[in-house]
């Protein structure tokens, strides 16, 4: 019981802070931003689901695949989005 209380308690707390820093605030909020978030979860989203068809049709241990679900689309949306945002200010940069 001491371990599935301790494995609930991380999994919130880790799901609750990735979701903060996934959905933090930027410096300047505008309509690109905007987009670009749009678009790193509609790619979080399609990672996510192939990451599940391909775990489901080669792994058989299931409470492992639905914790990968768990995890996979905030842990990628938030590299997609910092990276198209570094992106982006790179060629700002060189720009100016």
């Amino acid at each position: 019981a001491g371990e599935h209380l301790f494995f609930i308690s991380t999994t919130l707390i880790m799901s609750a802070g990735l979701f903060l820093v996934a959905f933090a605030k930027e410096k300047i909020e505008d309509e690109q931003i905007w987009h670009i978030r749009l678009d790193s979860l509609r790619w979080a989203i399609f990672i996510n689901y192939l990451v599940l068809i391909i775990s489901l049709i080669f792994i058989e241990d299931v409470p492992h695949m639905l914790e990968l679900n768990l995890w996979v689309p905030l842990i990628f949306f938030i590299i997609r989005f910092r990276w198209v945002i570094w992106r982006l200010n790179q060629s700002l940069k060189r720009e100016a």
